[in-house]
């Protein structure tokens, strides 16, 4: 038997592989499909709910909510993300956008548009960090009240320096 030219062995193998992928992309379309299937019946018996309790609504005009369930992993992922890179670069102060980068990267989270990205950091990044502020996990050098448009900078919270005459 001749010996396959190792030119056509490539091309095989990556058909294999495509011919693979293309399986298991079909297997999560009829799975997606069923899901699909399953959660429109379930829209549609709320709406005949909220059309039976008041006839003058029209369930159809109620905007959809972008779920964020499981966005940062496990329960307290977001929180934990935030205090290990800070912890990383512990005692050094960190700055606010160092640590949004880190945590996008941690997290894997991707935005669609720059407004999206605002968004999460002025209600999800922002609030994260002035808790942990609160609760004595970080402190803060900036001063919130004076509005420079830099970055602000944290760290984790130092143990307060002992003199000799204190000890």
């Amino acid at each position: 038997m001749p010996k396959t030219p190792t030119t056509l062995k490539w091309l095989a193998e990556k058909r294999a592989r495509l011919a693979g992928d293309i399986q298991h992309c079909e297997r999560l379309a009829e799975d997606i499909a069923q899901r699909l299937l399953k959660l429109q019946h379930q829209l549609a018996a709320l709406d005949e709910t909220i059309r039976l309790y008041d006839a003058a609504i029209d369930p159809t005009h109620i905007q959809p909510v972008e779920a964020w369930r499981n966005r940062y992993g496990t329960f307290g992922g977001f929180r934990q993300a935030l205090i290990d890179i800070v912890e990383a670069a512990s005692p050094d102060w960190v700055a606010s956008k160092t640590i949004e980068l880190g945590v996008l990267a941690r997290l894997g989270i991707n935005f669609q548009t720059s407004d999206h990205r605002r968004r999460w950091r002025m209600n999800s990044l922002g609030p994260a960090l002035r808790r942990l502020l609160k609760v004595g996990t970080l402190e803060r050098l900036h001063d919130p009240a004076v509005k420079s448009g830099k970055h602000g900078y944290w760290r984790l919270k130092q143990a307060p320096s002992q003199s000799l005459a204190d000890l």
